[in-house]
């Protein structure tokens, strides 16, 4: 009797509280998930404005002009040279 009572005892467990464990496991997996596709779908979000953003002729100028030090044909290109540090007597 007391080992008909372990066996039931054991496949109960197998049967309701092993996939019990596994649904939760699975349902922590879906949800952390679902966050990093959250703050992925924003980043990419992101890099549409900005692509949109430097898609448009005004930037492309300024991005010329300001890390490439380009100019127009015509314009004067100026150039500020910082100072030399003092010198110790």
């Amino acid at each position: 009797m007391v080992v008909l009572l372990v066996l039931v005892s054991v496949a109960v467990l197998f049967a309701f509280v092993y996939p019990t464990r596994t649904y939760f496991g699975q349902r922590r997996t879906v949800v952390e998930a679902e966050r990093r596709l959250e703050v992925l779908e924003s980043h990419a979000q992101e890099l549409r404005r900005e692509n949109a953003r430097l898609g448009r002729d005004a930037e492309v100028e300024w991005r010329a002009r300001e890390d490439f030090g380009m100019v127009r044909p015509g314009e004067t290109p100026y150039v500020l040279v910082p100072a030399p540090p003092p010198t110790l007597p």
